[in-house]
């Protein structure tokens, strides 16, 4: 009797570890709920940290213009509105430094932080090959459609490849800046901290106002066109490549009008591919101004199905 108890004894705890064991163990494969929500989110912060750059570059390469014994030539003052600017032009670097301190132009966003630009005596933003140091110093943004925020700290340069004004682009063929970043930390609302590397180019062309299209300049090996790379807030390695310009307008408000993307995750194998610039129907938007555009956001799911949906962007 005593033999046969601690059988069934045995017999139990066995079970009762392999049912806990079990209740232990990840499930292998998603559901289509939780690859929509892994799917948004990378899709959603990879866009999010692009434009918030490319916002800032902007707003660097507005504040250059605008004072004549930096840029190399006379401009209108055009400043971002929810910043401080102030100059120090006796320095053996030149600084220029931007505070921002409130809601955004576009009333999609709040911005705090600190961008000092430095160009050297002697420089001036007009000349071929002019170098930029950009020091982002706790630039945080609040999306206020949905309270989501990341926060910038890092070194950025941008590169004035063809020298030249994007004020006097009207007069000009084309002006091209070359922006490098090399492991800057952003920080997303999750408190997750991860390293982003950036290489861009942009290319102005005067189209009914100021027209810029990206695209990346990194190569890894064979692949090239890569505009980001890093870890991804879920601690995956990523590469981003450009696979058609992604294009910003003026006369859309500054909008990213159209482009594709490809993201891929050097952990997992997979991928996705974002296509910019469509309405809800997903068909190439009219340019909606301060409206939503949305991105088509595809991959292949577990089972090898194609997948795809339409999420917003500002």
């Amino acid at each position: 009797m005593k033999k046969l108890s601690l059988q069934l004894l045995l017999a139990g705890a066995f079970a009762v570890c392999f049912t806990a064991c079990k209740k232990d163990e990840p499930d292998p494969t998603p559901t289509p709920t939780t690859q929509n929500q892994q799917a948004t989110t990378q899709a959603d912060d990879n866009a999010r940290v692009s434009k918030e750059l490319d916002d800032m570059t902007k707003d660097v390469n507005d504040a250059v213009s605008a004072t004549p014994s930096m840029s190399g030539g006379r401009v209108d003052e055009i400043l971002p509105c929810d910043a401080t600017v102030l100059y120090d032009t006796l320095d053996a670097n030149r600084q220029i430094t931007i505070t921002y301190d409130g809601t955004s132009c576009d009333g999609q966003r709040t911005r705090t932080g600190v961008v000092t630009v430095a160009i050297p005596v002697g420089v001036n933003w007009t000349d071929v090959n002019a170098v930029l140091s950009v020091d982002i110093q706790d630039l945080h943004i609040t999306r206020l459609s949905d309270n989501k925020s990341i926060t910038v700290n890092g070194l950025q340069t941008i590169t004035n490849t063809t020298g030249g004004l994007v004020a006097f682009l009207s007069s000009l063929e084309s002006i091209k800046h070359r922006i490098e970043g090399d492991n800057l930390n952003i920080a997303f609302d999750d408190s997750t901290n991860r390293n982003w590397s950036v290489d861009k180019q942009h290319h102005f062309e005067y189209d009914n106002g100021i027209k810029f299209s990206v695209t990346g300049m990194h190569a890894e090996g064979s692949t090239t066109g890569i505009v980001e790379w890093g870890t991804a807030r879920d601690g995956s390695e990523f590469q981003t490549i450009i696979d058609e310009a992604l294009t910003i307008r003026q006369d859309c408000n500054f909008r990213l009008t159209s482009g594709k993307e490809t993201i891929k995750n050097l952990t997992t194998n997979q991928q996705l591919t974002l296509e910019f610039g469509l309405n809800a129907q997903g068909e190439p938007a009219v340019c909606p101004g301060l409206g939503m555009y949305y991105m088509k956001i595809g991959w292949t799911d577990w089972q090898g199905n194609p997948q795809h949906l339409l999420y917003p962007y500002w």
